[in-house]
């Protein structure tokens, strides 16, 4: 009778292969060839590589954690701030938001002022130079309109007619 635990045990349990040989020693040696002179000698295993590296990688990333964390460095992360840079950041926000409306009149200002400077639109006259006089009589009268070429052609060619007045 055959046993069936016997023959499972005789068989070799597979092992990756990356994982094989990872305790079988290696012996690193830095020879100097110039001299021909052995400056050291190490006895490594493939699982102690292995470790040494995650440590050393761990280390890095933890130094280079900490030094973020503890330093100004940490402003420098896009999102990263305290109460009063978010302030200095809504006050510049606003600052330029005001900049931007005031360099928009200045543009309409100036594009006003080419049309008028390029003869496109009239201009209306500056009541500020006008006496006080002058300017209740205007009150007084009324808007005054100009009369265009065209109008004062066609008052030209009508017949003027002269009005009588009953006496009583």
């Amino acid at each position: 009778m055959t046993d069936v635990y016997s023959s499972s045990a005789k068989r070799r349990r597979r092992i990756p292969r990356p994982f094989r040989g990872l305790r079988h020693p290696y012996r690193l040696v830095v020879v100097d060839d110039a001299h021909r002179t052995e400056l050291a000698s190490f006895r490594l295993t493939k699982q102690s590589v292995w470790a040494t590296g995650t440590l050393v990688i761990l280390l890095a990333i933890g130094l280079t954690t900490l030094t973020i964390v503890f330093s100004p460095l940490k402003y420098y992360i896009p999102g990263y701030g305290n109460g009063k840079v978010r302030g200095q950041v809504l006050q510049l926000q606003q600052a330029t938001d005001s900049l931007e409306d005031q360099l928009r009149i200045q543009a309409g200002q100036l594009q006003r002022l080419q049309t008028v400077i390029s003869g496109q639109r009239p201009v209306a006259k500056d009541t500020t130079l006008l006496s006080e006089a002058e300017i209740q009589k205007a009150q007084i009268q009324g808007p005054q309109l100009i009369p265009t070429a065209e109008a004062v052609a066609a008052a030209a060619r009508q017949p003027k007619t002269v009005s009588k007045r009953r006496s009583k």
